[in-house]
């Protein structure tokens, strides 16, 4: 018995206890941050994420430092006219390259990473943002995956405006199962009901657009013809 006390390892119950209360906290902490969302009644499924996902950060104290936060910057505010033209030139390689990144590297798996290569090519033309939507559908990529925990509705939002604004007949299939892969997410109905009116129309519009439409998949996005 003595033998089995010194050879049991006390290091690593003691971290699996610390694992165990630390998860817990951040379940309660995760709880009471939805409950005051729900209270506050927060304009977005977007809002309602970031709280719950803010609920363990705490204000800072009067007394502490602000330093880190209002470090003068060492840029200069005066750039000449020979600096600006060069930073043009770097603007529209850099542009070119996000293009190119965009419609040729791999598709993003998951939604954070959906969400960093759309904000890269968010300045780029809505066909350059079209172009690497049906990307999914035509290299056979399920976008459902990368949406499959988590669908942010501003995300959401932007990616049907741009099939809405890039719609083209015979893109119609493609299109489709990108709208299949948005409401096959577990996220899907709690994001849409906090769409506001004018998202809603945006919905309405693109499937307007359709020759022949999924009554359906209609039907999952509340679709009024």
């Amino acid at each position: 018995m003595s033998g089995e006390v010194e050879n049991f390892n006390f290091d690593k119950l003691e971290k699996e206890l610390q694992d165990t209360v630390a998860k817990e906290k951040q379940y309660w902490l995760e709880n009471d941050a939805k409950i005051r969302a729900v209270k506050q009644g927060v304009p977005t499924y977007d809002h309602f994420r970031e709280l719950v996902m803010g609920a363990h950060l705490k204000p800072l104290d009067k007394g502490e430092k602000m330093d880190s936060f209002v470090k003068p910057r060492n840029q200069p505010w005066n750039v000449s006219v020979g600096s600006s033209t060069s930073n043009s030139a770097e603007s529209h390689s850099s542009s070119d390259t996000l293009k190119t990144s965009a419609l040729s590297s791999q598709l993003p798996a998951n939604h954070a990473a959906f969400n960093l290569t759309w904000k890269r090519i968010s300045s780029e033309p809505t066909d350059v943002k079209y172009q690497f939507l049906l990307r999914y559908p035509r290299e056979e990529v399920n976008i459902s995956e990368v949406f499959k925990t988590d669908l942010p509705s501003s995300i959401f939002t932007e990616c049907c405006s741009v099939l809405r604004d890039g719609f083209a007949t015979e893109d119609e299939d493609d299109i489709t199962q990108i709208l299949q892969g948005f409401a096959a997410s577990k996220r899907f109905s709690l994001t849409f009901s906090f769409l506001s009116t004018s998202e809603r129309q945006i919905l309405n519009d693109l499937f307007n657009k359709f020759s022949v439409c999924d009554s359906e998949l209609a039907q999952k996005f509340k679709i009024t013809q």
